[in-house]
């Protein structure tokens, strides 16, 4: 079951009158009281953010709503390779999960493909628990972000390729105290799905940014995290967030595992400059 909680920072209902002019849009009068009363409770000090592989459960493994139908392609171009599914979706609005995994996807595919099933070989889909939490001043854990990577790989058109498929967010916990408004969205966009095969053997890869943005009322931070993945099934983290925690990260090798690494094409000058996802 998806841990979904909004902590409600109990005893900031103070008595302060409200400040004049303009004020910053989306907060109660509540709100606005508790932080002008107290503005460094409503200021983030420190973050930090875990990126960890971590186990599929019965959950993760998803028959997808296939996207909307598309007209019949008469050719099929396997070393051309477009995202049938989605480019951008909503994770967080208002502090609330709005995605839904089954349907908010991107893929990675032969141009001219229109369903999942036209291709075979798919494997496991793999998973990565990524979790993002800002303090306040306080040491307090105001916003905890924690969701998971997930995305289906390896499968072939006609024995011929790589690719993507299921390239979606699990959320698995939003934690946001009262005062603080959380927003986060992903999107995959078109520049960044590519080709790191060859035209006869084509290895699909892309990119997928989850960005986010913190908001008080007297406070805003913003930041973004860009997930590569390849359809060989390797996975690494291009850029994120910057962790003001020592050791936040875990930048270790991770191994492509299954059968498709000891026969499908590496990845070219790109994968060897890649920040390696650490292991649970």
């Amino acid at each position: 079951m998806t841990n979904i909680k909004i902590t409600a920072l109990l005893g900031l209902l103070l008595l302060f009158p409200a400040a004049s002019g303009a004020q910053p849009a989306g907060f109660t009068e509540e709100e606005l009281r508790a932080a002008k009363a107290s503005p460094d409770f409503y200021t983030i000090k420190k973050t930090y953010i875990t990126v960890k592989e971590t186990q599929i459960t019965d959950r993760d493994l998803i028959q997808f709503v296939p996207p909307l139908a598309r007209p019949e392609s008469p050719q099929v171009l396997p070393g051309s390779i477009v995202n049938i599914a989605q480019k951008f979706w909503t994770l967080v609005e208002k502090n609330y999960p709005v995605s839904d995994i089954k349907i908010n996807y991107a893929s990675a595919m032969p141009e001219g493909v229109t369903d999942s099933h036209q291709l075979d070989g798919w494997q496991k889909p793999k998973a990565y628990l990524v979790t993002y939490t800002a303090e306040n001043p306080y040491g307090m854990k105001t916003v905890t972000l924690s969701y998971k990577l997930i995305y289906t790989y390896g499968g072939n058109y006609n024995g011929k390729g790589r690719y993507l498929n299921g390239v979606g967010i699990e959320l698995e916990n939003v934690d946001v105290y009262f005062g603080y408004k959380l927003l986060a969205v992903a999107a995959v966009p078109d520049s960044t799905i590519v080709n790191t095969g060859t035209h006869e053997a084509p290895v699909a890869a892309l990119q997928l940014k989850v960005t986010f943005k913190i908001s008080t009322a007297v406070y805003e931070r913003a930041g973004a995290s860009i997930f590569y993945m390849d359809g060989n099934g390797a996975a690494a983290e291009l850029a994120g967030p910057s962790s003001d925690a020592a050791g936040g990260r875990q930048e270790v090798a991770l191994p492509v595992t299954g059968p498709l690494s000891q026969t499908a094409p590496a990845g070219g000058k790109a994968a060897g400059q890649l920040l390696k996802f650490g292991k649970i």
